[in-house]
C-alpha cells in the first residue's frame, strides 16, 4: 500500500492539496487501479467535489457513479476527454452518453468518434443503425470523421456501404436544398481512399467532388500533406495527377505551380496561357521559395498580389528582382510596390512589427504559422521606396534613432543604412494626421523598410542579458 492509498483510505483528502494539476491526474489513475480503490471510493464519496478533476478520472469507468460524474464534469465545466471515454463506453450508460453527444465530446478530440466506432464494430450486427446513425448524422463532419475511419481502419465493414458513400456526402436541408460536406472533408475521404488503393472508390469520390466543389484540397493531399517544406510526391500520386492535371490545376490553386512545373505537357494550352505571366515571374525567383507559397495555401494570393499591384502602380508597371533578398525572404519589386515571399521569421509574435510612422506601412502581410507560432510561410506588401537616405545628415538619422527609441522600440541594425529609405513625402507617413509629424520628419520623411529588425526596447534588454 502507497502513501495516497492509506492516507486516502483514512480520508485525509487533504493530501491531494500538495499535487500539481498534472501530478494530480497521475495520482488519480494510481487509485483508478488500486486493489482499494472502491474502499477509498466509499470513504472519500463527501469531498468528491473538493479535487474534481482526480474523482472523475478514478470514478468514470464505474456505472454506478456515472451521474456523479457527470456532475464532477459540468463542475469544472468541460466534456469527458478522451481517456475519460475509453472508460465511458466499457458500459452501456456511458456508451450512450458517447452517442447522443458526440459533437460536442469530439470539438476538442476528434478521436474519441473512434472510440464509439470500435465499440460499435464490436457488436456489429445487434449495433448496425447505430454506425448508420454516424454515417449519415446531421453534423455532415461526423460523417465524414466516420467514413475516414472505416477506410483506414475497417475496410470490410466500409465495403457494405460502397454504393451508398456519395449519398452520405451530402443531405437535404431544411429548404429542400442540397447540402454537400465541406470540401475539405470530402479532399481527405478520397484521399484515404486513394492512400489505402481503393481506387474504384476513389474514382468515384473524386468525380463526385469534381463535379460538386470549385476548389478542393484533393491535389494537395495525394502530393503528401505530412511534410510541411514542400511537396513529397511519390511515382503512384505523380501518376495520378499527371492522368487529370488540368482538373486538378483548375480546382487546387495549391498545386498550380507544381503542375506547370512539372506536368506542363499534361495542361492544355488554355491553362498554359493563363499561368505563362506568373510562371515568367516565379522562374526568375526560383523555384524553392515559390513552392514554399503554394505548399502552405497562399499560391493564389500570390497571384491575387501580382495583378492587384501591378493594376495599382503608375510609376512602374513591370516586375524588377532587386537585390532586397535575405535570409528570412525573396523580395521582388511589383511594379510601385515590393513583394516579400517569406520563409521564415525569427520573432513567433501574433503581431511582427508595430506600425509606426517611422516604419514602412505594411499594405499586407499574411503567415503560415505552425501551432508553436513559429512561421513557415508568408507574404507581405510595401510600397516601393525609390530614394535612398545616403544623403541624409546624419543629425536627422540620430533625430530618428532618438524618436524611436522614445516610442519604447529599437533597431536591430542600425549600422546597416540600406535600410533607410525616405517618403517622397511626409504625407505619405503612416499616421493619422501628418501635419502633427515632427519638423525634422517633414524635412526627411526616414523611413525603415526592414520590419523585421524592429523590437521593444525590453526585448532587446533581455535578449543581451
Amino acid at each position: 500500500m502507497c502513501y495516497l492509498e492509506h492516507m486516502l483510505l483514512e480520508g485525509k483528502v487533504e493530501v491531494l492539496n500538495s499535487f500539481s494539476e498534472e501530478e494530480l491526474i497521475e495520482q488519480a489513475r494510481l487509485i483508478k487501479n488500486s486493489k482499494y480503490k472502491l474502499d477509498i471510493i466509499n470513504t472519500c464519496r463527501d469531498f468528491f467535489f473538493i479535487h474534481p478533476e482526480f474523482w472523475l478520472l478514478v470514478l468514470c469507468d464505474l456505472e454506478e457513479y456515472f451521474d456523479i460524474s457527470v456532475e464532477l464534469k459540468e463542475t469544472i465545466e468541460r466534456e469527458f476527454n478522451y481517456e475519460e471515454c475509453l472508460s465511458l463506453i466499457k458500459f452501456s450508460k456511458g456508451e450512450e452518453y458517447i452517442k447522443n453527444n458526440i459533437v460536442s465530446l469530439i470539438a476538442n478530440n476528434p478521436n474519441i468518434l473512434e472510440i464509439l466506432i470500435s465499440q460499435i464494430i464490436k457488436d456489429y450486427a445487434p449495433k448496425k443503425q447505430d454506425l448508420e446513425n454516424l454515417l449519415y448524422h446531421d453534423d455532415m463532419h461526423i460523417r465524414a470523421l466516420t467514413i475516414c475511419h472505416l477506410i483506414t481502419a475497417h475496410p470490410n465493414i466500409l465495403a457494405l456501404y460502397n454504393e451508398d458513400i456519395i449519398k452520405m456526402m451530402m443531405k437535404f436541408n431544411i429548404n429542400g436544398q442540397i447540402e454537400y460536406m465541406n470540401s475539405e472533408d470530402a479532399s481527405e475521404i478520397a484521399y484515404r481512399l486513394f492512400y489505402t488503393e481503393n481506387i474504384s472508390l476513389f474514382n468515384k469520390v473524386k468525380e463526385f467532388i469534381f463535379r460538386s466543389y470549385q476548389t478542393n484540397t484533393l491535389g494537395t493531399k495525394i502530393l503528401d500533406y505530412c511534410n510541411v517544406y514542400h511537396y513529397s510526391p511519390t511515382p503512384k500520386s505523380e501518376a495520378e495527377l499527371a492522368s487529370d492535371a488540368n482538373r486538378y490545376f483548375a480546382s487546387n490553386p495549391n498545386i498550380r505551380f507544381y503542375l506547370s512545373s512539372n506536368w506542363s505537357s499534361n495542361l492544355n494550352q488554355k491553362i498554359l496561357d493563363y499561368f505563362s505571366h506568373y510562371l515568367a515571374i516565379y522562374n526568375k525567383i526560383g523555384q524553392a521559395p515559390v513552392d514554399r507559397i503554394y505548399f502552405n495555401g497562399l499560391g493564389e494570393k500570390l497571384e491575387q498580389y501580382i495583378d492587384k499591384y501591378l493594376s495599382l502602380s503608375t510609376k512602374h508597371k513591370d516586375v524588377h528582382f532587386p537585390n532586397f533578398s535575405g535570409t528570412t525572404c525573396v523580395a521582388i519589386r511589383i511594379g510601385d510596390f515590393i513583394l516579400k515571399l517569406i520563409n521564415k521569421k525569427y520573432n513567433c509574435a501574433p503581431i511582427i512589427c508595430p506600425d509606426l510612422y517611422l516604419i514602412i506601412k505594411s499594405l499586407e502581410e499574411d503567415y503560415i504559422r505552425k501551432d508553436s507560432g513559429v512561421v513557415i510561410a508568408g507574404l507581405e506588401v510595401a510600397p516601393f521606396l525609390e530614394r535612398d537616405a545616403s544623403g541624409v545628415p546624419s543629425i536627422y538619422l540620430d533625430k530618428f534613432m532618438s524618436t524611436l527609441k522614445d516610442m519604447g522600440y529599437v533597431y536591430l541594425d542600425a549600422s546597416n543604412h540600406d535600410n533607410f529609405r525616405l517618403l517622397d513625402s511626409y504625407q505619405d507617413a503612416f499616421t493619422e494626421n501628418p501635419e502633427f509629424l515632427p519638423d525634422w520628419f517633414k524635412e526627411y520623411p526616414i523611413v525603415i523598410v526592414d520590419r523585421d529588425a524592429i523590437i521593444k526596447t525590453e526585448e532587446h534588454y533581455y535578449s543581451r542579458h
